[in-house]
């Protein structure tokens, strides 16, 4: 009877012990990446710090104008006005005000603009913060994007693991990020999503990849108990120049067509999520006319990327939207009898902005 006492004690102190272990160990990675959280967030602000080291050529007479432009014709009292030429010699304007009910015609402000500061402005960025609205105008841009993208569940599942997003960022940036989540369904949605959502966030805001990939890892190292991984591509296209940046972190082949000639750049690396730092491959390359980009989720990729390169050589002439939507077509159709997993497919050409 004692003996069984004895095991029974034996048996909780024991439970008690790795329980408390492993709470320690757990308490003491949380400290780890916190740490090089506040290391991620020390870099961002080196980031902005050497931004305002930066020689800036301020226009403060066109400012000028273009405050009075605003009152008088759009009823904008901008609360911020600044109109510089950034290191390159473009021009680029942004100002906030307070948002009312009025609607602003994006399309006469623009016009008016062009009037007043005698150059050709490309669209505006537009992002709103509380009750306060910021708007950037840049000199209008040599290159523009065609995109399309195409995407499918698993097993028809309600919720795709592929989370992606697009955007121009008012500053001659074209900015594609795509994100796989761990498996499928909802867990694998949320953690693509925050990847996504968040790198999105902090490129639109000015930040470099490799802050953005740094603090998207830190989050999803925090974001639970249980494992949380993510894949993350980022495309970012300089619409004056033509230079792209492409970063992967576990993300397949992107495919890069320049004339009749097709690329699968890729680059070993692991998903965000597993390691205390990011690991991330950047590569660079120059894009012309009429270049043709494939992004996709290792879903498409996975089985029919050799049959995607050679749709992506013949299909020469075609639209962005049917070359999506073929290339998504045919990884269906080559894991028709495998294990399913969600498809993402992101086709983008870049031509000229007349």
């Amino acid at each position: 009877m004692k003996s069984d006492e004895l095991t029974d004690s034996f048996n909780k102190l024991y439970i008690s012990f790795v329980s408390s272990r492993a709470a320690k160990e757990r308490v003491e990675r949380m400290r780890s990446v916190s740490s090089r959280q506040f290391g991620g967030i020390c870099d961002m602000l080196t980031e902005i710090s050497e931004e305002f080291t930066k020689e800036i050529d301020f226009a403060d007479e066109l400012s000028a104008e273009i405050e009075e432009l605003l009152i008088s014709s759009f009823n904008i009292t901008p609360s911020a006005l600044v109109c510089r030429n950034s290191e390159n010699g473009r021009l680029k304007i942004e100002f906030s005000f307070i948002k009312t009910n009025e609607k602003i015609n994006e399309y006469e402000l623009r016009k008016a603009l062009e009037k007043t500061c005698r150059v050709q402005l490309d669209r505006p960025s537009i992002t709103a913060s509380g009750d306060e609205a910021c708007v950037c105008f840049c000199e209008k841009t040599f290159f523009r994007v065609e995109a399309a993208a195409s995407r499918s569940t698993a097993n028809k599942d309600k919720y795709c693991g592929d989370s992606f997003e697009s955007f121009y960022d008012g500053k001659g940036n074209f900015n594609v990020v795509l994100s796989d989540g761990m498996g499928t369904g909802m867990r694998a949605a949320v953690d693509s999503s925050l990847a996504s959502s968040m790198t999105a966030k902090l490129l639109r805001s000015g930040f470099s990849h490799s802050a953005a990939f740094r603090l998207v890892n830190s989050a999803l190292l925090l974001k639970s108990t249980e494992e949380s991984l993510a894949t993350l591509d980022v495309l970012s296209i300089d619409l004056y120049s033509g230079n792209a940046t492409l970063c992967k972190a576990g993300a397949v082949a992107t495919l890069v067509r320049k004339n009749e000639s097709v690329t699968a750049v890729n680059r070993a690396s692991m998903p965000l999520g597993i390691l205390d730092e990011a690991d991330f491959v950047s590569t660079q390359f120059k894009l012309r006319k009429g270049d043709t980009i494939v992004m996709a989720s290792d879903g498409a990729f996975e089985y029919s990327l050799d049959t995607a390169k050679k749709l992506l050589s013949s299909e020469k002439d075609a639209s962005v939207d049917s070359l999506a939507e073929k290339i998504a077509e045919v990884s269906k159709h080559e894991r028709s009898k495998k294990p399913k997993d969600d498809v993402t497919v992101i086709a983008l050409k870049l031509v000229l902005n007349e």
